[in-house]
């Protein structure tokens, strides 16, 4: 019996079928990419949340930002209620971090940034702390607000009526910044004992004070 013509040639152009077993090692191939781009991507996210949570505590600033920050951590953490306790660790107990008083604007980050690695910024060596900058960020404008101390100046003053000197009676000096008196990392200062005999005989305790000077 002769061989068909048609059926050889049909026989030569026709390529194989890839079988389903065939196409598993491409499959398999691209599956693993997939997954290790999503690890990938699963760690970078995790790993982003974890510094900005960490950007938010003394401890970041202590290890990465300053090298004074130490004692600014030490006061952060301290006990409320211990003897040399300042405001900050009261701020702390409250929920506050760093970040509730200093906001990181990318301005003030950059120019922070910049006088660290250079070694530009006001540092006493004997207290191992910062030149002081509360009267920068201790103002109304910064602690009375909604999520902080939500009170108006006649509330302040109201608060402190029953003391012999109102320090926070501004009727006479005009109104004058919460951290000139109150301190976060350092002792609070009555400033009022400079000029008024009533405030220097009256201190609140734990607070330091400015030597009276009588009037001439």
């Amino acid at each position: 019996m002769g061989s068909n013509p048609e059926v050889e040639e049909l026989e030569q152009v026709t390529e194989p079928e890839t079988t389903p077993s065939e196409k598993k090692p491409a499959v398999i191939s691209l599956g693993k990419k997939a997954v290790t781009g999503i690890l990938v991507a699963a760690v970078v996210i995790v790993a982003g949340i974890g510094m900005w949570v960490w950007h938010e505590q003394p401890s970041f600033c202590a290890a990465i930002c300053h090298t004074p920050m130490d004692k600014y951590a030490e006061t952060y953490f301290a006990d409320p209620q211990s003897e040399d306790a300042t405001l900050v660790a009261t701020h702390a107990q409250a929920g506050k971090d760093c970040l509730s008083c200093h906001p990181a604007e990318l301005s003030s980050q950059i120019k922070e940034g910049t006088h660290w690695i250079t070694g530009d910024y006001a540092f006493d060596q004997e207290t191992g702390k910062l030149v002081s900058r509360s009267g920068e960020f201790g103002t109304q404008e910064g602690c009375m607000t909604e999520s902080c101390h939500l009170f108006t100046e006649e509330d302040l003053r109201n608060k402190t009526s029953y003391m012999e000197w109102n320090p926070h009676d501004f009727t006479e000096h005009g109104v004058t910044n919460c951290g000139d008196c109150h301190k976060m990392h350092d002792t609070s200062v009555y400033v009022c004992t400079e000029c008024h005999y009533q405030a220097a005989e009256n201190v609140p305790e734990g607070w330091d004070s400015i030597p009276y000077r009588e009037k001439k």
